[in-house]
């Protein structure tokens, strides 16, 4: 009797129910005040799926070796996505707090952006907000 290989990821019950699961968790992230310290996992998971994603693109020779790249770029820019409104949510709850009130990833990406020099930050910002870039969806009126 021929043995069949059995792949990692089988259809086992666990797998059926992993993107259902991870759907009803990105409402429960958009809907429900996160703690920092669950925010700030979750931005760390984000930034490692992302990389991950980048070089596993960069690796593939076929598209066809990647082929779940669609599914797995729309989840991770729910995901993501989900993410924006929590962390605007607890930064314009929390902001008064201190400058780790909202995590300590964004203060550290804040802090890394803005480098302490607010005129720096708001440069940078009108220069992604007005970005010619965008010229086929203006975004700011200097564009339009």
């Amino acid at each position: 009797m021929a043995e069949t290989s059995k792949t990692p990821f089988a259809r086992t019950p666990v797998v059926e129910w992993a993107v259902p699961v991870a759907a009803v968790g990105l409402v429960f992230v958009m809907l429900v005040p996160l703690p920092s310290f669950l925010l700030d996992i979750l931005l760390a998971a984000s930034i490692t799926a992302s990389v991950l994603v980048l070089l596993s693109a960069m690796h593939v020779l076929r598209p066809a070796q990647f082929s779940v790249f669609p599914s797995l770029l729309l989840l991770l820019t729910l995901f993501r996505l989900s993410l924006n409104l929590a962390s605007s949510r607890r930064i314009l709850l929390h902001g008064n707090e201190g400058a780790a009130a909202a995590g300590h990833v964004i203060q550290a990406f804040g802090q890394f952006v803005v480098g302490g020099n607010y005129v720096v930050g708001f440069v940078l910002f009108c220069c992604a907000d007005c970005d010619p870039v965008h010229r086929g969806q203006p975004r700011c009126s200097a564009n339009g």
